[in-house]
């Protein structure tokens, strides 16, 4: 039987097996991040402490891999809202595009003055991560993805309509990838299901499935914590290979992916 909350660390609850099919688009995103209160997530006064130590160990990954990787200079942030790493990557002489669906948020981003050096890229765009490969070329970025990191912020990617076609358009672009993603034990979905509690979601149902674990709400939330295995099954279709596992505080996990010739070795 469904239900919303998970009962204890020792036994996860299983919606009856047997994974179910659903279609989602670009556009029901956009709706539930536009309209349906799904920008609430963009609100950081409705952080858990868990999730805001999640967040906080999330950025200090991404420092150290562009600390550890000096020839990448670009960050493209998925789903990036208002921009929430950009003034990060200003801070850090970093070139920065961010890429999300919801106008709104796009817009709000836009008129936030973050001084960077006249140099440096800083750009948000109302735009689909599965036209990234159309962006690098509208931006004269092609054959430049060997510089860039493209990040999946605070499980951007388990909320992908087309997870497949947009690791397509990605692997266009020869990019590596850092995806952020919660843990899939017992102890963390409860933790995500408090979360979304605080924003005010409503009949919050977890899912336990072969690829992940997957939390619903009538809004229309549909946010997966996919499987490492699943994940890495994923970017090996499109000859990525997995370089590293980061752990991101209690609930958190960063997976870290390059193209299977990128020779780069983080330390």
């Amino acid at each position: 039987m469904s239900q919303s909350r998970l009962p204890d660390s020792q036994s996860m609850p299983i919606v009856p097996t047997g994974e179910v099919v659903w279609t989602c688009f670009d556009k029901e995103v956009a709706q539930f991040y536009g309209e349906e209160g799904g920008a609430r997530m963009f609100d950081d006064v409705r952080n858990t402490p868990e999730v805001e130590n999640y967040l906080n160990e999330e950025a200090v990954a991404l420092d150290r891999l562009f600390r550890a990787l000096p020839d990448r200079n670009h960050l493209i942030e998925v789903g990036c809202g208002h921009g929430r790493y950009r003034p990060w990557a200003a801070e850090r002489d970093l070139n920065y595009d961010g890429l999300d669906l919801v106008a709104a948020l796009v817009d709000a981003g836009r008129k936030l003055h973050v001084p960077t050096r006249p140099d440096l890229r800083s750009k948000l765009h109302i735009e689909s991560v599965e036209e990234l490969g159309r962006l690098f070329e509208h931006e004269g970025l092609q054959g430049h993805g060997n510089r860039v990191i493209t990040l999946f912020p605070f499980n951007c990617f388990g909320n992908l309509a087309r997870p497949s076609m947009v690791l397509r358009a990605l692997a266009h672009t020869q990019a590596s990838a850092l995806v952020s993603t919660y843990s899939t034990d017992p102890e963390t979905t409860n933790l995500r299901i408090t979360y979304y509690e605080q924003c005010h979601y409503s009949g919050l149902v977890a899912q336990d499935l072969p690829k992940g674990v997957v939390i619903r709400s009538r809004e229309g939330l549909r946010a997966y914590a996919y499987r490492e295995e699943y994940l890495t099954r994923l970017f090996a279709a499109v000859n990525y290979r997995l370089e590293m596992c980061l752990k991101l505080d209690r609930i958190g996990i960063g997976y870290f992916f390059v193209p299977q010739e990128d020779a780069a070795r983080p330390r």
